[in-house]
């Protein structure tokens, strides 16, 4: 119930961020869903169940990335291929959308193209923003991340 009280704190109107955080369960149209599991995941994790039909994965496809879409202000539009759910029976989807002003801006002139290297080692270009200051940083084991708290306007 904690966390379900925080996520209704954290998407309060507030005029100087717009904040969505979503979650949704796409459950294959076969699999009975006990009662009880519905309410404790939309009770205490705002989260949704929607049935679909993995056995047409190109539909099923696209019902989550439509999903994604409107949750996101079409900022996320393909985060499933049809191959990318073969043989799966349910999908837990969770995005969050977050439109908002830094409490310190970043210059313009320190966006730039870098390699980014996800999971698969292979890098990619992506553009990041760069900033000097002094920030909350911590290193965390048990998340197994390093978190770098960067202030937004209304720091909420």
């Amino acid at each position: 119930l904690e966390f379900g009280l925080l996520l209704e704190s954290a998407q309060q109107d507030n005029k100087d961020y717009d904040l969505n955080i979503a979650t949704n369960f796409f459950v294959d149209d076969f699999i009975e869903v006990i009662n009880k599991y519905q309410q404790i995941a939309n009770t205490h994790y705002h989260a949704m169940l929607e049935k679909v039909s993995y056995s047409n994965p190109t539909q099923t496809a696209a019902t989550i990335n439509n999903w994604v879409s409107e949750h996101t202000n079409g900022r996320l539009r393909e985060i499933v291929t049809p191959d990318s759910l073969e043989g799966a029976v349910i999908t837990l989807v969770n995005v969050i959308y977050f439109k908002g002003l830094w409490t310190y801006p970043f210059p313009e002139v320190a966006n730039n193209v870098k390699p980014f290297y996800g999971t698969r080692g292979k890098p990619t270009n992506a553009q990041y923003m760069e900033q000097n200051g002094q920030f909350y940083y911590d290193n965390s084991a048990d998340l197994g991340a390093q978190i770098l708290r960067l202030p937004y306007r209304g720091n909420k």
